[in-house]
This record gives C-alpha cells, structure tokens and sequence, in this order.
C-alpha cells in the first residue's frame, strides 16, 4: 500500500523557529503525519516529548488538532520522547487511541556517566497507568499503522553504523547490565510516485540501520529522512560515513536536528546542500509524487 502524500509537522525539537510566534523548543522529538489515502487522512502522532504540554500549545499554534490522532507512535523509552504521554492523551479526552512501540520500552533505563547520575530516563510513568486510556501493542515486528505507513520493529543492526552511547544501563534478573536500546526503532512512510520518507527519534539503532530496514520491508527507494540522528558525540570519521552511506542508499533529502548535533549537520549540509533542513519545533513539509 502507498500513501498519495504527507505532511510532516514537527510539534517538538531542541529548537523553535519562527515562523510562528510563541512556539516553544524543548530537548526532545514529536512529529505529527497526516497521511492521505485515497480521499481519507489519517493522523500519527511520532514520539510525544519530553513535555506534553508544550507539544499541546504547539499544536494549537500551528493549527494540528492531535485530539483527532488515529495513532501513537513511540520510538524508544527515553524521557525526551516519551514524556508527554499522559498530557497528552489527557488532552485527547476519553478516546482509546492505538499506543505502538517495542516491548522492550517498559525496561528500565538508567544513565551513570562521570557528571551524572540518573536512574531513570526512561519512561516517566508506568505502562499500566495507560493501558486503560490506549490500545497498547508491544510488537518487535513491523505493523503497518496507516496506509503506506509503517511501525520498522526491531531494527537488524550492523555496527558500523550503531552510534557509541556510554554509561546506558537496565536491569535483567535482578542485574544491571549494558541497554542495547533494541527497542529503537522508527516510522516509514512508502509515498507513490515519491518513494520513502524514513523517520527516526532518536535513532540509536542507527539511521542508516533504520532506512536499511525500511528498504528491504517496502522494496521500495528512499526519498527523504527526518528525524534526531543521535551524532551528537560521533567522531567526524563516523558522521561521514552515515552521511555518505546515506547518499549511496539514494536518499535525496536530510531534515535533521535534535541530537544530531552541529558538526553532523554542518556534514550533511556540504553533502546534500539545498536539500539539507534543519528542522525545528514548526517546521513543517509537504511530501508527494509528481
């Protein structure tokens, strides 16, 4: 199945633009789809931020009404895109909507670096105090969540484009052990006469892993992705090689922010120049075949 378009708006990043007045950034990611299918729209909501209430008033600024949302999107576990869940369905009123992420979101997730030490920045709630408000699908399989849109589940990881994080722990029978962060994954969606625009939270899975990913489940080419890459601390050795594998896989437009990080966005630009964004809490882009 193929979308005939979609619109991407960006109701959470780092950074507010200003097109828009009154618009408020946060550190975290939330992007709201409409995707169009034969006379019909359908709404996903990718990732919620950190603050509910911020996506909230962004959306009423940028005209989105995310109470019609006919889905829920979660990338991963952490906070800054996860933690707005329970304002936002509050929001959304009485209406169970569809919750998907990964099974392994409800782990727990905790960070112990040399300046920092924080023991939960994964989800900031229990999945319990949701279950009664969501249809909750906890799947490592892809799940087509709208017409030409689709949930990656678990995302086969080749390490060479896994970015380093340090310090990213959770509990297994009773010990702590290394987070692989499987349950990163993203949202694709397969554009007719456009190809594929790849969505990635933050990406840890690596978003050359995640395109890859969307690739072999469409069989369709790659058009734009969009999303935090998670390059923020990736040597410049390793971000030249995401952007170059990037361009060898066809991609022709890069929207990035978030936690990509400066010295990867000042990459991606000398590489794919005006087809470069850097996106920002209000962006917004129509993507559709000729």
């Amino acid at each position: 199945m193929r979308a005939g378009r979609v619109e991407v708006y960006v109701l959470a990043d780092d950074y507010a633009g200003y097109e828009v007045r009154g618009l408020l950034a946060q550190h975290g990611l939330s992007m709201y789809l409409k995707v169009f299918y034969k006379g019909k729209v359908y709404s996903v909501l990718f990732d919620v931020g950190q603050v509910g209430k911020a996506v909230i008033a962004n959306s009423e600024l940028l005209g989105v009404n995310i109470k019609d949302i006919d889905v829920i999107v979660l990338s991963h576990n952490h906070y800054d895109h996860s933690g707005g869940l329970l304002d936002v369905l509050s929001y959304v009123g009485n209406r169970r909507i569809p919750l998907v992420a990964h099974p392994d979101i409800v782990k727990p997730s905790i960070h112990i670096g040399n300046e920092a030490i924080r023991l939960n920045i994964g989800l900031p709630y229990s999945i319990d105090e949701v279950k009664d408000r969501t249809y909750t699908i906890l799947t490592k399989d892809p799940l087509e969540v709208a017409p030409g849109t689709y949930f990656l589940g678990e995302i086969k990881r080749n390490e060479e484009y896994v970015p380093e994080f340090k310090g990213l722990y959770t509990i297994e029978d009773g010990k702590l052990v290394r987070h692989e962060l499987r349950d990163d994954t993203g949202l694709a969606v397969n554009v007719d006469g456009l190809g594929l625009v790849v969505l990635g939270g933050c990406s840890h899975s690596g978003i050359v892993n995640i395109v890859e990913q969307a690739l072999r489940l469409t069989k369709s080419d790659v058009y734009a992705v969009i999303g935090g890459f998670h390059l923020i601390n990736s040597s410049n050795e390793f971000i030249d090689r995401v952007v170059r594998k990037l361009r060898d896989l066809g991609v022709s437009k890069v929207i990035t922010g978030h936690c990509t990080g400066l010295r990867a966005e000042y990459r991606f630009l000398e590489v794919f120049g005006k087809n470069f964004i850097k996106m920002h809490t209000g962006y917004h882009t129509v993507l559709e075949g000729k």
